[in-house]
């Protein structure tokens, strides 16, 4: 009998502050143990020996995440500050309200920046399991797994929005006190 499920990756970008943000992205069909092995085998090697190894998702048809921070959280308070229907057994306090509205307000506001001390084209695999949760990539587990293998890593490569975060922390540096800038 074939095993029917599927396997999730779950990758980090972690910036120079510590900053991170992770993705999750399901392959169809489920990961072996040699298929992993293979997998970690391809991974470019990590600073520390004890994580599981470092990608470059862009190489690879990933998403990069250097230009995601903030939108996890945008669509959280967009939820806890949308109009309730139905009963609302706890709704916010006006004050918690306001503030919830004022944060949205300058998140959304605030531009991606690549700042060249903190940021990089690396992300960490944190995660590697088995899951009954539908693919959310056309490729198999075995076909992802081919294309790391076969990919050159070019440590120089930089993501498309790469130029569009340095004018971004540029135009910061020419207007510090302004978040929109």
């Amino acid at each position: 009998m074939t095993d029917p499920r599927n396997t999730a990756i779950t990758y980090r970008y972690r910036d120079g502050s510590n900053y991170k943000i992770s993705r999750t992205v399901i392959f169809s069909g489920p990961i072996t143990l040699g298929d992993r092995d293979r997998l970690i085998g391809a991974m470019l090697p990590p600073e520390d020996e004890e994580l599981w190894g470092v990608i470059i998702p862009g190489q690879i048809r990933l998403q990069d995440l250097q230009n995601q921070f903030y939108k996890d959280e945008i669509r959280v308070l967009e939820g806890l500050l949308a109009p309730q229907q139905g009963p609302v057994l706890a709704p916010l306090a006006e004050a918690d309200r306001v503030r919830f509205e004022t944060l949205l307000s300058e998140m959304r506001a605030t531009k991606p920046m690549w700042r060249p001390d903190e940021d990089h084209v690396y992300h960490d695999v944190t995660d590697i399991v088995l899951t009954e949760h539908a693919p959310t990539d056309p490729r198999t587990i075995e076909s992802f797994i081919a294309e790391v293998e076969r990919v050159s890593w070019d440590e120089d490569w930089l993501p498309s929005f790469h130029a569009e975060m340095v004018g971004n922390y540029e135009a910061s540096l020419r207007a510090p006190d302004d978040p929109s800038a």
